[in-house]
């Protein structure tokens, strides 16, 4: 029997609307934090064992992975009224949420943890450095003036070629060694005062140049700060701590459910009639022409007139004619699905199916059905 054309089992082809695509594109994206968040809580699992590692994040994928699917063949078992198929989704979703939802949450309170941490960390080396300098900055005040440490040290240097190698901490009896002594210790002092000097002002510029260059952290939990604060205008006296637990919980719940429900929106028509079919093409065979649709007027040229209570016989001789006319028109051959022959012959597919029995039975047509639909070929054509 020569090769027939397109059969079969019509692929669904939906024609996506624009909230649609909306949904699918945040179903994804959500879906893939929450993959990632699934698969490095199970890696951390495995601690150091790199084995162990793989092992885990094997199994976070995969509970992300079915977390993410299981609402949408929930909602979708519900609509069938399939409750075996429920009950199964169900039960994978409260399997494998739990997992993904506590490595998500463990990244989120890391995350919070972190920001917190490093905020605290900046406050205080900020304090530290505030301090020195007002502790510097108050000791250059107590400071009396002094000269320059050069000009000091060169008027030491004659004072030191008097005095040579006389001991100025005994008693002198020499009177201009004595004066020579003390000069040169009051010399000494203003010059120690002077290189103190010296350093508390660098000091000072240093941590200026410090505080200045240094950037400014980013509040940690400034939306729990935030909420807390609009609550407590409003009357409602909340820790920012507890609103930040319930701000972490909401981000996770919307993480882990929202691309679920988000991917369940996008999966069915927004509106009845938008999703179409079309006969998929069979590798092995040429395409064919879909039959032309269903008019009001048989192909008999005889416009069919409603009765009360036809005769089943001759409503079976009409299909069989509206068949073979069908048939004919397209070449003696079809490859479709009853469906598609009904929709052609504009009959019912029962009725459409009983006359290609018949018409196979009588030796007036081949028939062979397979898993993407009826050949058909007419033996008389």
């Amino acid at each position: 029997m020569p090769s027939l054309g397109t059969a079969g089992a019509c692929a669904p082809r939906i024609n996506f609307t624009t909230h649609q695509r909306i949904c699918l594109t945040a179903g994804l994206l959500l879906g893939a934090a929450s993959l990632l968040a699934a698969t490095r809580y199970g890696w951390s699992r495995g601690g150091t064992d790199l084995g162990a590692c793989m092992i885990w994040g094997a199994v976070g994928l995969a509970a992300g992975l079915i977390a993410l699917v299981a609402p949408s063949e929930l909602l979708a078992a519900i609509a069938r009224r399939d409750r075996v198929r429920a009950l199964l989704a169900t039960a994978a979703l409260l399997l494998c949420a739990p997992f993904a939802i506590a490595g998500a949450l463990g990244s989120a309170t890391s995350g919070r943890a972190v920001a917190s941490q490093t905020e605290q960390h900046g406050q205080d080396a900020r304090q530290r450095a505030t301090a020195s300098h007002a502790r510097a900055v108050a000791e250059l005040a107590t400071l009396p003036p002094a000269r320059p440490a050069a000009e000091l040290q060169a008027a030491m240097q004659p004072l030191d070629v008097q005095i040579g190698n006389a001991d100025c901490a005994g008693w002198l009896a020499n009177k201009s060694l004595r004066a020579a002594c003390i000069d040169r210790n009051k010399l000494q002092v203003e010059l120690a005062r002077a290189k103190r000097r010296v350093q508390l002002q660098k000091e000072i510029a240093a941590v200026a140049q410090k505080l200045d260059a240094a950037p400014v952290s980013p509040p940690a939990n400034s939306d729990a700060t935030s909420v807390a604060r609009y609550l407590g205008a409003m009357g409602v006296q909340v820790d920012a701590a507890t609103v930040a637990d319930w701000l972490t919980i909401l981000a996770v719940l919307t993480v882990e459910l929202g691309g679920g429900l988000a991917l369940a929106l996008a999966r069915g028509p927004a509106r009845r009639g938008e999703a179409q079919t079309q006969p998929a093409a069979r590798p092995d065979s040429a395409a064919m022409p879909l039959l032309p649709p269903a008019s009001p007027v048989v192909a008999t040229g005889q416009p069919r007139a409603p009765a009360r209570r036809p005769n089943r016989h001759a409503a079976a001789r009409a299909t069989a004619k509206a068949v073979r006319a069908a048939l004919d028109a397209n070449g003696g051959k079809f490859a479709g699905t009853m469906t598609d022959l009904a929709r052609a012959t504009g009959r019912k597919r029962a009725t459409v199916h009983a006359a290609v029995r018949d018409m196979a039975t009588a030796g007036q047509a081949a028939v062979r059905a397979g898993r993407r639909g009826t050949a058909i070929r007419l033996l008389d054509a």
